[in-house]
């Protein structure tokens, strides 16, 4: 295998020709394996870091610090990686000691890398342009994990709110679905359809909530603590407007730990509803004859699956809040959680929509039609052959 000599405070390093990133990145994947989820399977945290350093790069230029060529060149770097390319070489654990500088190390050193070859240079040459210094703004490896974690959360959480708003949808149509078939009259009272109609209301009113307090989870993530340093708060407003993220700074801003745990709680009730939901389903299937399709049960394995992770996640988080471990500790892991969870709760949503409340159908035509409504439209007859009438023509209905 090919390889290049990149050399930093510790020494030199010989790094694989064909890597994208560089000797320190080379260096942690050496000595931290936590989790063994790689910083690739999270590309909203990777297109995160990637417009913080656009930030950077755009306000250092702005500083007479960094050249127009430069900041050119750093600027399709960042757009190459946020559309997809070289996200293989986001290598480093998401979860382990040293978590925080090594993610940012990576990134600096892919955008980096990439940006030198933009320039027509090699990969390595950092005297041309350095990873440490133009794709940073002098702030703290830590700083920059914040931001990035506060944005990539707000988009998650965005695409839950959709995930939501989906599904209180459906259940809004058949509930009313269901409604309107148990206006029908007193006969039409089947006790599944009655029962399951309540509880749409119900869970309808419950996911509604959900959205709201995920939206004000998006409004909090969006301001800034005093823990982000003022070099980070210089970024904010371009930052926010890259984003299109409420980022601001706040003095009343809560810590990320803190809203970290208030998303455990949130999705916790989201999986819970969820198991509500599937739950009364499969239940109006098995109780009443008037209703078509079929529930399914892969679709409720898969909510129990989810709800089970969250409830490991929200007791995590707790267990973090009430001990004296450092945020380096605790704050890899819950994000990574909830960043994990996000996705299983935006899929389970959507499942659950398409494959077991859309599925909803009643047998309107197998019903009987009221008795009354039978006999007053056939008045030259008796109200006894009427109802023989209607007698057979149920019988034939339902055995057809």
């Amino acid at each position: 295998m090919s390889t290049r000599i990149e050399h930093d405070r510790l020494g030199d390093e010989q790094v694989p020709q064909h890597a994208w990133y560089g000797i320190q990145t080379l260096r942690a994947l050496r000595h931290f394996h936590a989790s063994h989820a790689p910083l690739s399977q999270f590309p909203d945290l990777i297109h995160s870091y990637c417009l913080i350093k656009e930030t950077a790069a755009g306000l250092n230029y702005h500083d007479g610090k960094l050249s127009l060529s430069k900041y050119k060149a750093l600027l399709n770097a960042c757009n190459r990686i946020k559309a997809g390319e070289l996200h293989d070489q986001f290598v480093v654990d998401i979860v382990h000691g040293d978590v925080i500088s090594a993610i940012n190390t990576n990134c600096n050193e892919v955008i980096t890398n990439l940006a030198l070859t933009e320039m027509g240079l090699k990969r390595g040459q950092y005297y041309a342009l350095n990873p440490n210094k133009d794709c940073n703004r002098a702030q703290h490896p830590s700083e920059n994990y914040q931001l990035a974690t506060r944005i990539s959360l707000i988009n998650g959480q965005r695409a839950l709110m959709t995930a939501l708003e989906s599904l209180i949808l459906l259940a809004q149509h058949k509930e009313g679905l269901l409604s309107r078939w148990l206006q029908q009259g007193p006969q039409q009272l089947d006790p599944g359809v009655l029962a399951i109609s309540y509880r749409f209301a119900e869970h309808r009113k419950d996911l509604k909530g959900c959205t709201e307090q995920a939206d004000l989870l998006i409004q909090a993530l969006g301001q800034c603590s005093p823990e982000q340093g003022e070099l980070t708060r210089q970024c904010l407003p371009v930052l926010a407007n890259l984003s299109s993220t409420p980022l601001s700074y706040s003095q009343e801003g809560s810590s990320l730990i803190s809203l970290l745990a208030d998303l455990a709680t949130l999705h916790t009730q989201i999986a819970q509803l969820l198991l509500r939901l599937c739950e009364d389903i499969a239940q109006l299937h098995r109780s009443s004859s008037l209703v078509a399709g079929s529930s399914d049960p892969w679709t409720n394995h898969n909510a129990l699956q989810t709800a089970l992770r969250i409830l490991g996640q929200e007791a995590t988080a707790k267990l973090c809040l009430s001990g004296p471990a450092p945020f380096a500790v605790i704050a890899p892991m819950l994000a990574c959680d909830a960043q994990l969870t996000t996705r299983m709760l935006v899929a389970a949503l959507y499942n659950v929509g398409q494959r077991c409340i859309r599925p909803i159908k009643l047998h309107l035509t197998l019903a009987p039609a009221p008795l009354h409504k039978t006999t007053a439209s056939a008045p030259p007859i008796s109200y006894d052959s009427a109802s023989y009438v209607k007698k057979q023509a149920d019988s034939s209905a339902l055995s057809g």
